[in-house]
């Protein structure tokens, strides 16, 4: 993971989290994580570069990760 973060967003309303570590260049892709909540990095195809995480869900993954 990325050690550079340039946005946090939470609404706690909704239960999501997004993380921006690095703007895209190009186009970038989400991929699914094997988790119960839904969650998903984003990639940037041209570089490979971790962009963002985003999280819908996070009250369950924090408790699948705590069950871990």
């Amino acid at each position: 993971m990325p050690k550079k973060v340039i946005e946090v967003y939470l609404d706690d309303t909704h239960d999501l989290l997004f993380v921006r570590f690095k703007e895209p260049q190009g186009i970038e892709a989400g991929e699914p994580l094997p988790t119960r909540a839904i969650a998903t990095i984003f990639i940037e195809e041209k570089t490979g570069e971790i962009t963002a995480l985003e999280i819908v869900g996070l009250s369950d993954l924090l408790q699948e990760l705590a069950m871990a």
